[in-house]
């Protein structure tokens, strides 16, 4: 009877172990998927303001053109 006690006890004891340490590992995944997810949201904004820079440059460059006369037809 107290051999099976003892059975018994180990079994809970590893059991126990085995709930730690899986809810330690969780943890830890939780975390890095919010890093992961902090960074993504930081490379989406500095690809956006990249987007914006550039359709900038091409709207600044049509009115550079436009405002120099590159529009004007040819007199030929």
């Amino acid at each position: 009877m107290d051999d099976e006690f003892r059975q018994l006890d180990r079994r809970i004891c590893r059991l126990e172990t085995r709930d730690a340490v899986r809810l330690e590992r969780d943890v830890h995944i939780d975390r890095r998927f919010d890093r992961l997810e902090s960074m993504q949201k930081d490379t989406q904004g500095t690809l956006n303001r990249l987007g914006w820079l550039i359709i900038s440059a091409v709207l600044m460059a049509a009115v550079a053109a436009l405002l120099s006369g590159a529009f004007q037809p040819l007199n030929l």
